[in-house]
């Protein structure tokens, strides 16, 4: 009787399954509805190349991109503060305590224009691609501008860049992005 009561117990969760199973492809199926938005981050060398370990004088360029990778135009608000920092450093010590180190702007000489909001077509990308000692040849900004402050050549130790950005696409869920990466100067 034990069994037969494990074995009912398994038929009612398989039969919940298969009933639930139209529903699951009914939601996933609206949602395609909405082109997916995706972020892509990483910190390039001089070279252009990825990278998490950089030697001391070189530059560093901090890439960071949204693209449209659905088959419909995505519009959005922006609900960032102008005067958070983008990309901001952080030195960690020996103790694995992180203390700030500065940023690729400073918030007061820029605001980014995020309440006017964008509209991405399928297969754009937002880009914002700036590097710490302020090369114009190597910026990109097409979302706003930049202004750089002047950084001088990060020393020799370890740093994380981490934030967090999020968009309001009108006809889907909030897009959160939070980014921790862990890099080293030799």
């Amino acid at each position: 009787m034990k069994g037969l009561e494990v074995f009912k117990g398994k038929w009612m969760v398989f039969l919940m399954m298969i009933h639930s199973i139209p529903i699951v492809t009914g939601c996933f199926e609206e949602d395609m509805e909405v082109a997916p938005l995706e972020a892509q981050f990483q910190l390039l060398n001089a070279s252009g190349n990825p990278a998490i370990s950089f030697t001391e004088g070189e530059d560093i360029i901090f890439d960071y991109r949204i693209v449209n990778s659905g088959n419909e135009d995505i519009t959005w608000k922006g609900v960032n503060e102008g005067q958070i920092p983008i990309f901001p450093v952080f030195s960690v010590w020996k103790n694995e305590d992180k203390l700030p180190f500065g940023s690729v702007y400073d918030p007061s000489l820029i605001l980014f224009d995020l309440e006017l909001g964008r509209t991405l077509a399928p297969g754009e990308e937002v880009v914002i691609r700036v590097t710490w000692l302020g090369d114009l040849n190597e910026t990109e900004v097409n979302w706003g501008g930049v202004s750089y402050p002047g950084n001088l050549s990060l020393p020799k130790g370890k740093y994380i860049v981490e934030f967090e950005h999020m968009l309001e696409p009108t006809k889907s869920e909030n897009f959160h992005v939070h980014v921790y990466l862990d890099f080293e100067v030799i």
